[in-house]
């Protein structure tokens, strides 16, 4: 009897704490109270950090922006450029022989529309690659969230981070 209290404690204790890890509501409702403040003529944002790796490649990709608040009440990136590992550039087009001296090349980069929804969903739409739209259900570790993207090629690996900043106007 005492082993299977002692197994069914340990099983508890491991579904509690990935409940605990994959719960993202705490951190995206501050999300959303940070891009709901209004200070004069000053707004705020809620700036983020993505990268996100295919299973079978050997590259990445990277991309920041910030998030405001949408008047459908969801928070909405649009247009934010995205760079690849992989789209090298090269100085002087040196051609097929070049060792490329700058990877990520910005000149090289693609755009996405970001919308993170309030249920922990992050709506992708590949700007670039005929609006394609995915959606990833995101989970939580401390200030991370992370989710797996599928597309037609396989699955992704995403990861974000989230910071919140006050916006100024310009005049």
């Amino acid at each position: 009897m005492n082993r299977i209290l002692r197994a069914l404690a340990l099983v508890w204790v491991y579904f509690g704490a990935v409940t605990a890890m994959a719960n993202c509501k705490p951190l995206i409702n501050d999300a959303y109270a940070w891009a709901a403040k209004r200070e004069g003529a000053n707004g705020a944002h809620v700036s983020f950090q993505v990268s996100s790796m295919k299973a079978a490649s050997k590259f990445v990709e990277f991309s920041e922006g910030a998030f405001t608040l949408a008047h459908d009440g969801n928070l909405i990136a649009e247009k934010v450029p995205v760079v690849f590992s992989d789209r090298a550039w090269c100085p002087n087009n040196s051609g097929p022989f070049c060792v490329p001296y700058q990877k990520f090349d910005y000149r090289k980069a693609d755009q996405l529309t970001l919308t993170l929804k309030r249920n922990g969903i992050l709506n992708v739409i590949h700007n670039s690659r005929g609006n394609s739209t995915h959606n990833v259900i995101l989970q939580c570790s401390g200030k991370f969230l992370y989710g797996i993207l599928e597309d037609a090629n396989g699955r992704v690996f995403m990861t974000m981070n989230l910071s919140t900043r006050p916006l100024q106007n310009s005049r």
